[in-house]
C-alpha cells in the first residue's frame, strides 16, 4: 500500500506493524494521520460510552495500584464489566520540547490514550491503549529530547513485532469450572475464592500461571454473579421454592437473590456456563 492509498476508511487495516511502519514516512499527508487518529478515537469513545459505566476523564496519571491485565481489545473482555465497573480514561497530549525538531502540527494533539476498566468492586483493572498513530509517527521520525544521542538505535525495519497471545477462551472455561462448582456461592473473600480456585484447577490439572488465576478468579466472580447465580435463582424459583428459602440454601441475601431473578443472562456468559 503506498502512502497516496492510506485513507480515512482504512482504520481497519492498521494491525500489521511492519507495513505500518513503512507507511509512516516523513513525508505522508499528515491530515491523513489526524483523520485515522479521529476515527480510531471516535471508536474507542463511543465503545466506552456503550458499556454504561462511570467515566472518569482527564485522568493526569496511569493506574499503578492493583492488578493491571493488559487487552488488545475491550471486546474480548466485555462480558467481565458489569455496573459496579468505573472507567478510568487518561491522555497525553503532544507538548513542545517532546521532540527534536518541527513538530509545531502536532502540538496539543492526543499523543497517548490508555483506557483502564475495572472488574466490579475489584482491585482487578482491564487496560486497553488504542493505537496511537501520532505518537508512531513521532517516535519514528523525530528524536525523543529524552534519549540520549549515544544509545539512540532505529530498529530493523525487517523486525517481527510479536504480542503475547493470551487464550481467554480457555481461560474463560476454567473460570466457568470454577464459578460452578460446589462451594463456590458460600466464598467471602478474594483470597477464599484464589485458594478455592487453586484447588479446583489442580484437581483437573489445569496449567496456569499468577497472572491466569487472578483473571481466572476476577472472570469466575462475573459469570457466578451474571450467570450462575441467576440461572440457578430461576430455575429454583420456577419449581416453586420462596425467595427466601433460596436465599438461605445458597448462603445469600433475600435482595441479592430477587436480584438474580431480575438479571437477563448474556450470550456470551450464557455460552460458557451452558457447555
Amino acid at each position: 500500500m503506498e502512502n497516496s492509498e492510506l485513507q480515512k476508511n482504512d482504520v481497519d487495516k492498521l494491525d500489521n506493524y511492519n507495513a505500518l511502519k513503512k507507511l509512516m514516512t516523513s513525508d505522508i499527508d499528515k491530515q491523513i494521520i489526524f483523520d485515522l487518529q479521529k476515527e480510531i478515537t471516535d471508536r474507542a469513545n463511543a465503545l466506552i460510552d456503550s458499556l454504561g459505566i462511570p467515566v472518569i476523564r482527564g485522568c493526569t496519571e496511569v493506574i499503578t495500584n492493583g492488578f493491571i491485565i493488559g487487552v488488545s481489545s475491550i471486546e474480548d473482555v466485555k462480558h467481565l464489566i458489569s455496573e459496579r465497573s468505573i472507567c478510568v480514561y487518561f491522555v497525553e497530549k503532544v507538548l513542545e520540547g517532546d521532540y527534536i525538531g518541527d513538530i509545531s502540527q502536532f502540538i496539543g494533539k492526543e499523543k497517548i490514550i490508555e483506557i483502564y476498566i475495572r472488574l466490579g468492586e475489584t482491585n482487578t483493572w482491564i487496560k486497553y491503549r488504542p493505537m496511537m498513530l501520532i505518537h508512531f509517527f513521532l517516535e519514528l521520525n523525530f528524536k525523543n529530547s529524552d534519549e540520549d544521542e549515544d544509545d539512540y538505535e532505529d530498529e530493523d525495519e525487517d523486525s517481527d513485532y510479536e504480542e503475547e497471545v493470551i487464550d481467554y477462551d480457555g481461560l474463560n472455561t476454567l473460570a466457568t469450572i470454577v464459578a460452578k462448582s460446589k462451594g463456590f456461592n458460600f466464598l467471602k473473600n478474594k483470597d477464599q475464592r484464589s485458594d478455592f480456585a487453586k484447588d479446583v484447577l489442580k484437581k483437573i490439572d489445569a496449567e496456569f500461571s499468577n497472572y491466569d488465576l487472578v483473571y481466572i478468579v476476577a472472570t469466575a466472580e462475573t459469570f457466578y454473579d451474571l450467570g450462575v447465580l441467576p440461572t440457578t435463582v430461576k430455575k429454583l424459583h420456577l419449581e416453586g421454592e420462596k425467595t427466601q428459602d433460596i436465599a438461605k440454601s445458597l448462603g445469600h441475601t433475600k435482595a441479592r437473590i430477587e436480584k438474580a431473578l431480575l438479571c437477563d443472562v448474556s450470550d456470551k456468559i450464557k455460552k460458557y456456563i451452558e457447555e
